[in-house]
């Protein structure tokens, strides 16, 4: 339950300076059900005119304040308002060490807090509230077995975590199977020492080329990467001529041999004879298209 309650504001200076502090609101938490060692929290929301500034060496410092109670922690918050007015909020956190023999009303103290004004300093209180403390034991209890009045704490139990076990045993080896596949597939550790996939290194690249914008010297690089790919392949360059040994003694490619075909026809218009209109026959998206399919057939997929 949160409840509203209104302070009123200690003028020390002159009457025309009254309406500099416009209200002081107490937002209050529950009432009842606190017990030796809870921390209480409370809101004091202060309103204040256009130019009027709180002075931090007013607020209350955290520690105890009686015996009973102790200021653990306090937050303040400054907001815009209407009217070009200024809101405080000043979040209050109390702990009570009081251990009533019965329920008993307690109070929280009030305090003054001071602001600045371009000619005068003002005062606005923060007014005092109560809550109820409860005992944590009764009065005069009734005798126990073992004459004690405190219970026991519950008994620890074991759980059956046979289930959960097997759950995560399950998940565990499907990661582990899932990324030995990926990394089988890409050459990453454990599996990077094994021969190199040239095909599927220039597709990832393709692909990221594939994303700019159409330029000629995209294309040029899109190409020179596919060359490099054959050329890894077949151990040395390989050139539009080359075409029937390079398929002789890579047959697993002879499924694209006319795409392959058409890529060193392009090749050759582009780098030899500088024809980019008729190059453009194979495109950068067939391009990447043979790349692909080149690994495919390089991962045992086609």
């Amino acid at each position: 339950m949160r409840v509203l309650a209104y302070g009123f504001c200690l003028i020390l200076s002159t009457a025309p300076a009254m309406a500099q502090v416009r209200s002081v609101e107490l937002h209050k938490p529950r009432l009842f059900g606190y017990f030796i060692g809870d921390l209480i929290a409370n809101e004091v929301v202060v309103l204040v005119d256009a130019g009027t500034v709180l002075k931090t060496s007013s607020l209350p410092a955290p520690g105890p304040l009686n015996y009973w109670l102790t200021l653990k922690a306090i937050q303040t918050v400054s907001e815009p308002a209407a009217d070009g007015a200024v809101r405080y909020r000043l979040k209050l956190t109390y702990q009570t060490f009081y251990d009533p023999l019965e329920p008993h009303w307690l109070k929280i103290p009030g305090f003054q807090l001071l602001f600045d004004t371009a000619e005068q300093t003002i005062a606005a209180t923060a007014p005092e509230w109560s809550f109820l403390s409860s005992p944590i034991r009764e009065v005069a209890p009734k005798e126990s077995k073992d004459n004690t009045f405190l219970q026991p704490d519950i008994a620890a139990y074991e759980e059956d975590l046979a289930r959960t076990r097997a759950g995560a045993f399950v998940a565990g080896f499907a990661a582990v199977a899932s990324y030995l596949a990926l990394a089988f597939g890409h050459a990453w550790p454990p599996f990077h020492s094994r021969p190199a996939r040239p095909f599927t290194n220039a597709a990832r690249r393709l692909k990221t080329l594939a994303k700019k914008a159409p330029r000629e010297d995209v294309y040029r690089k899109a190409l020179s990467l596919l060359h490099l790919a054959f050329n890894k392949t077949g151990e040395r360059v390989v050139l539009a001529d080359d075409l029937n040994s390079f398929l002789s003694a890579h047959p697993q490619f002879q499924s694209c041999r006319v795409e392959i075909a058409a890529f060193f026809d392009a090749s050759r218009r582009l780098f030899f004879e500088s024809d980019r209109r008729a190059a453009s026959a194979f495109s950068l998206h067939d391009a990447v298209g043979l790349c692909q399919k080149l690994s495919a057939v390089e991962r045992g997929l086609r």
